[in-house]
């Protein structure tokens, strides 16, 4: 199936759940938008003021009614039918407003006469809602500011006038609510108090939902074929925003370019290239505003959002998994075999609900200023998607220890072993400092490697490895972030069999000089560590060059390490043994070639470590 059927049978799977309407993006019912709402009133059975109070940050987030022109509302009346704000809902706006030196001259326009004919136009259609006739009644009363201000909610001079911010400083439009803009700015909400009704919060009431979607329903027209439900419907005129957030204005969906050329040349009307109907793009779009809220990845303008068709909540492939694959014991070695097990158990169990479900893929980045681009879709059978997962983390499989948890309200480091984030990746491959449009596009060039076990591209594999070449340019902690990534960067590129934990009898070039400078490393820094002195090794200084031109460099090194091979005495034997060891397993040819070393010897130099100081505790015997 197409994206938007797949979203269209995911809304109507889950709109009918009371849990998709909790949390600060629910799942909206058509014909509805949210909107942060800082004035809640609260009506009595006959239309009378009972009171009024400033809402806090928490509560703000409301539900409420929308036409298809005001829930697209940039500039110009174009009024909600119930919930709006002061400028639509107050008769005498105009004349308690104080105007700025940059509004004086300009004409101020209510909004009061066009939000109340469309309240009378449903309160006198069969659709009418007793608590809406009670909200009219109030309104066309005209006292809402008046009463705004005698409950202290609006803070006005002796005028009358509605003061401006820097003048109402004691307002609880700005303690409690903390707005930013203006008293006369503010939203209101409606609370009516009738008698045996228990849902007195008109934004919670689903009767008033059914109401307005009916009585908006019945005044559309421009009926024909939706290419999505194919079904006959009322054709949607404009398509919703605020897809990824509140305040994206960008469209999936748009075709209002009647002079040039988005469908003009082959069809007379945008409806005849594709009718999709109202009620078809409202679910698409709200449900797909849910589910980016409760489990999307977004990186700048990109986004990237999974689900299944029962709307249950999956990590998105580029998820961090970290904590997931957290290691209980760190002194344990991992051999490849042994971490795919578990790696691929902890992913299997962390998925089982999805099992037997098929899993869509939706991947979008903005095109051009008001547009969005639909880059990727894909939809999965629930094992070849855990599959691509478990491939993916295993052929990536390295031991990191860059991660955080929360203990005890803290942030402490953790150790997992597994594949980095894409965002990781990207970090590691142009620096900690990169910018969001390089990460997302880095983001979205490591999707395809997950989800069709593709090599990462070659140069951001050579980016990685540079970087982690030369720890000189980054401070201590970046370094060692760097790199563990390159390592498990080079590894899925170079198929994955490499292992994670050292292999003392592998014989490659690359790998066996990754092995000697880790030892260098090791010597040098005990050496350092005795004397209290904390300064970087030679190995480490050296390591760019020593990337470059092995054979050359690792003389250098060699002669460099004779005055720390006397401060240890007898400890040096140790190392020199070691030394000795990889030697033997070079081939002459191999250890005088001077060319450049691949990403190998990063795995060989991390490896080496990790075997030394998972070791440590045990006591070391060297004969002289």
């Amino acid at each position: 199936m197409n994206w938007m059927e797949a979203l269209l049978r995911t809304y109507d799977m889950c709109i009918e759940d009371p849990e998709t309407m909790i949390g600060s993006t629910p799942l909206l019912p058509i014909c509805h938008t949210t909107n942060l709402v800082q004035i809640e009133i609260t009506l009595g059975p006959n239309g009378n003021f009972l009171n009024a109070e400033a809402l806090p940050k928490e509560r703000q987030m409301t539900v409420i009614p929308c036409s298809e022109k005001s829930g697209g509302r940039t500039s110009g009346l174009a009024p909600h039918p119930l919930s709006d704000k002061l400028q639509y809902l107050a008769s005498d706006y105009t004349d308690r407003l104080i105007l700025t030196d940059d509004k004086k001259g300009k004409k101020i326009i209510s909004g009061y006469d066009s939000y109340l004919e469309q309240l009378n136009n449903w309160c006198s259609s069969k659709y009418c809602n007793e608590k809406i006739s009670i909200v009219k009644k109030y309104v066309e009363s005209r006292t809402i500011l008046s009463d705004l201000i005698s409950c202290g909610v609006l803070v006005a001079n002796e005028d009358g006038k509605i003061l401006n911010r820097d003048s109402s400083v004691e307002s609880p439009l700005y303690s409690i609510s903390k707005m930013i803009g203006n008293q006369l700015d503010a939203f209101v909400r409606w609370r009516v108090d009738i008698p045996a009704d228990n849902v007195k919060d008109t934004w919670k009431d689903k009767t008033i939902y059914d109401s307005w979607i009916g009585y908006y329903l019945s005044t559309k027209g421009n009926r024909g074929l939706c290419y999505i439900s194919g079904k006959e419907e009322t054709l949607a005129n404009t398509h919703p925003s605020k897809i990824r957030n509140s305040g994206d204005k960008a469209k999936l969906i748009s075709s209002n370019d009647k002079n040039g050329f988005a469908f003009r040349g082959r069809f007379e009307t945008s409806d005849q290239a594709c009718g999709i109907g109202y009620e078809t793009t409202q679910k698409v779009h709200n449900v797909l505003r849910w589910l980016i809220n409760r489990q999307g990845y977004r990186e700048g303008d990109l986004c990237i959002v999974s689900w299944t068709i029962p709307g249950d909540e999956i990590k998105s492939p580029v998820d961090d998994y970290s904590a997931l694959f957290e290691l209980n014991d760190e002194h344990h070695a991992l051999t490849n075999v042994e971490a795919a097990k578990h790696l691929n158990n902890r992913i299997r169990g962390y998925n089982s609900k999805i099992l037997n479900k098929n899993v869509m893929i939706l991947v979008m980045n903005s095109a051009t200023p008001g547009r969005l681009s639909l880059l990727t879709y894909r939809e999965k059978s629930a094992d070849d998607f855990i599959n691509k997962l478990e491939s993916w983390h295993s052929s990536c499989a390295w031991i990191h220890r860059y991660a955080t948890k929360e203990v005890n309200g803290k942030r402490a480091k953790m150790t997992f072993i597994g594949a980095p984030t894409p965002k990781d990746i990207a970090k590691a491959a142009y620096s900690d400092k990169t910018d969001v449009k390089t990460i997302a596009h880095t983001v979205q060039r490591i999707l395809p490697c997950i989800l069709d076990n593709d090599k990462i591209p070659k140069d951001i594999v050579d980016s990685t490895v540079r970087r982690a070449s030369n720890p000189l340019s980054m401070e201590n902690w970046e370094w060692m972030k760097t790199l563990s990534v390159a390592c498990s960067v080079y590894k899925q590129w170079s198929g994955g069999n490499i292992e994670m934990t050292l292999d003392t009898k592998r014989k490659t070039r690359d790998y066996l000089y990754g092995r000697l400078l880790a030892i260098a490393d090791l010597l040098e820094g005990e050496a350092l560590r005795n004397a209290g002195e904390m300064r970087q090794t030679t190995a480490i200084r050296m390591m760019q060059r020593f990337s470059e031109f092995p054979y050359s460099t690792w003389r250098d090194i060699e002669l460099a390490l004779i005055p720390y091979m006397a401060r240890l005495g007898i400890k040096s034997k140790y190392y020199e043994m070691k030394i000795a060891d990889i030697m033997d397993l070079f081939d002459t040819k191999d250890f005088t070639n001077n060319s450049k070393l691949n990403g190998e010897f990063l795995l060989a130099y991390h490896s080496e470590k990790e075997e030394h100081f998972r070791k440590k505790e045990a006591p070391r015997k060297i004969e002289d």
